[in-house]
C-alpha cells in the first residue's frame, strides 16, 4: 500500500475508533491503546491456545501452540487500523529490528533480550512511559513477567532492559 494511502486510511480507522470508544482519540497512539488496554485479561485455555490466543495467533497466519507476545503486537495494530505500517509477524526479533535504547513513547514496541537465547525473546506495547520503569501491555506473560506465560497483563519493566521501537 501506497504511504500516502496507508496514513489516509490510518487516519480513518483513528477516526472511527474513536467514534466506536465512545471517546475522542486525540492520537494514533491514543488510538491504539484504547484497543490494547481492554485486552488486559485475557487467558489462554490450556498452552498457547484457546479463543482469544487462536485468534491473536490467526492474525499472522498460525494456529494454537505457537508463542503469541508478538503475534499478539500484530493484532493490536492491525484492530486499531495500522496494520500496514508493522511486521506481520510472530518473531519478537522483527519487531525490533533497527530499534533503540533510551527513552519511550506510548505506544512504542518494546523487545527483551534473553543471554540464553541470544536475541529479542519478548515483545510489547508501551503504554505508560517513564524514566526508570515503563508500564506495558503484552500477551502470553504472567503475573511474574515470563516470556511464556498465560495472557495479557499490564507489566512494569526497566526501561534500561528494552529495545525500543515507534512505528506511530
Amino acid at each position: 500500500m501506497p504511504f500516502g494511502v496507508a496514513v489516509a486510511h490510518a487516519l480513518a480507522t483513528l477516526l472511527l475508533a474513536s467514534w466506536l470508544q465512545g471517546a475522542e482519540a486525540t492520537s494514533p497512539q491514543e488510538a491504539l491503546l484504547a484497543v490494547a488496554r481492554p485486552l488486559v485479561g485475557q487467558v489462554e485455555e490450556g498452552h498457547n491456545d484457546g479463543p482469544f490466543v487462536k485468534e491473536v495467533l490467526a492474525s499472522v497466519g498460525l494456529g494454537p501452540g505457537h508463542p503469541w507476545c508478538a503475534a499478539f503486537n500484530f493484532y493490536v495494530f492491525r484492530k486499531a487500523g495500522f496494520a500496514s505500517l508493522v511486521p506481520r509477524s510472530a518473531w519478537s526479533p522483527d519487531w525490533v529490528k533497527g530499534g533503540r535504547r533510551g527513552e519511550a513513547y506510548p505506544a512504542d514496541v518494546f523487545g527483551i533480550y534473553f543471554p540464553s537465547k541470544g536475541r529479542v525473546a519478548h515483545t510489547g506495547i508501551v503504554e505508560a512511559p517513564g524514566k526508570t520503569f515503563v508500564t506495558t501491555i503484552e500477551g502470553n506473560t504472567n503475573a511474574a513477567g515470563s516470556r511464556e506465560g498465560d495472557g495479557v497483563y499490564r507489566k512494569k519493566r526497566p526501561l534500561k532492559t528494552l529495545i525500543l521501537k515507534t512505528y506511530l
